[in-house]
This record gives C-alpha cells, structure tokens and sequence, in this order.
C-alpha cells in the first residue's frame, strides 16, 4: 500500500503511476493502493469526485460523534 492510511479494501483506490494515456499498463508494477483522499492529491482537478466517499466517511463519523 503507499498511503499509510489504514483502509479496509472497500475503501482503495488504485492508482496508475505512469497513467494510461501516457502509455502507463494494468500491471502490478505500474499500481498502487491509495485512500480516497491522498488519490484526490494526485488529481487536483478531480479532487471533488475522487475525495467524495472520504468527505462522506468523515462526515458520517463526525454526525455519529456529535450525537452521542
């Protein structure tokens, strides 16, 4: 994995290093295993999509913090 985050595998995203348009492959060694928000950090202009389900998560913990 490279973020240090600790996920749960529902929760990964795979991230090309070498991206497809630019000749990048599918194969294990072109991969890695982000959390939703450091893969946002590698597509600033995408953040708001790709970090969506982090936003939510943290949104969810918070409300069910506030309400105990």
């Amino acid at each position: 994995m490279s973020c240090r985050c600790d996920l749960k595998p529902r929760d990964a995203d795979v991230h090309h290093l070498l991206p497809r348009s630019m000749g990048g492959s599918d194969e294990l060694s072109n991969l890695v295993t982000l959390c939703d928000g450091c893969h946002a950090s590698h597509h600033p202009n995408l953040a708001g999509g790709l970090a969506r389900r982090a936003l939510e998560r943290w949104a969810i913990t918070i409300a069910r913090w506030l309400d105990r």
